[in-house]
């Protein structure tokens, strides 16, 4: 079943590359260069440390996931954690790398598996709903009836698969190789209510400061448009990377960008010219956070790595 959903999500990343490839083919790529230079610097930087707050908001928020689960760990460590498992999702096909953030929680801070991949479901699961409820809005402003229908249906399941998945969490361990029985312990949150709610607070104040950076790059090419249509292009093209079995979703964030931005009024280039701005912070920023972390924790990504390993 896993190679079968593997497969199809190859085949809808081929089509994604093959209409992207087409919509690039008729683009005016100079234009784009010279918008590129001509970029306002002020909304530029103004951009970029809002892009990096956005950072830290995903630091703390991962921070308050843990503490649901009932542990603690110090905030350079949940933000090491959290900035380099981002970082090898980036490189890694589908995000499968994500899954190092249970690994690094499991060597760093003697997190059990079970617990840790509840914690990051956990997360992706406030992730869903927030995004969900940005690209429902953003179809029932800009789209078609029937792509707000669609979109509902299919992010009701997404919302109704999780719900099910963290109340039977723990009958998961019927399905691990025999191998790894012994990582997968009963998982327990112990943190509450009020902690649930702080985090469903966070992760929309995360979309919402990430969502700014695309729309000051708007504003810095000319491109007047409401933040609230430039955050439903955000939860959307957030949504379609899970399509994509590529690295960082390639194909499907970026053809989400060009077909999604001239809806609201922007041109072609310029939301290409957006893209490759958002893009560039979005693969570096995790890095930065990585090396700078890891320098002070005088640790390495070899030896993350050979940690993983171990």
């Amino acid at each position: 079943m896993l190679k079968g959903t593997r497969f199809y999500q190859l085949l809808v990343s081929v089509v994604f590359l093959a209409v992207l490839g087409y919509l690039l083919s008729s683009l005016k790529l100079g234009r784009v260069y010279r918008e590129l230079l001509a970029v306002d610097r002020v909304y530029l930087i103004l951009g970029a440390l809002i892009f990096f707050f956005a950072a830290i908001l995903k630091i703390y928020r991962f921070s308050l996931v843990v503490r649901v689960y009932g542990f603690e760990i110090p905030f350079l460590e949940a933000a090491l954690v959290q900035m380099v498992g981002i970082s090898f999702a980036t490189l890694t096909p589908g995000r499968v790398g994500e899954g190092s953030k249970a690994i690094l929680l499991n060597k760093r801070a003697d997190v059990p598996i079970s617990s840790a991949l509840g914690m990051i479901i956990f997360e992706r699961f406030f992730d869903v709903i927030l995004l969900a409820t940005g690209a429902f809005l953003f179809s029932r402003s800009v789209l078609q009836r029937e792509f707000t229908l669609a979109i509902g249906l299919f992010l009701a399941v997404l919302v109704v698969f999780f719900v099910l998945f963290l109340r039977h969490f723990n009958s998961v361990k019927r399905f691990v190789p025999k191998r790894y029985v012994g990582y997968f312990t009963p998982v327990t949150t112990g943190g509450g209510l009020f902690l649930s709610l702080l985090v469903l607070f966070f992760t929309a104040a995360t979309w919402l400061v990430e969502a700014l950076f695309p729309w000051l790059l708007a504003r810095s090419l000319g491109a007047y448009v409401p933040f609230t249509l430039v955050f439903g292009v955000v939860c959307i093209s957030t949504i379609a990377v899970a399509l994509s079995v590529l690295p960082a979703g390639l194909g499907t964030m970026d053809l989400s960008f060009l077909v999604l931005f001239p809806q609201i009024g922007v041109t072609a280039e310029t939301a290409l010219s957006i893209l490759l701005i958002y893009r560039f912070f979005g693969i570096v920023t995790p890095f930065i956070f990585s090396f700078v972390l890891l320098n002070l924790k005088k640790t390495s990504f070899k030896d993350i790595r050979s940690d993983m390993g171990g």
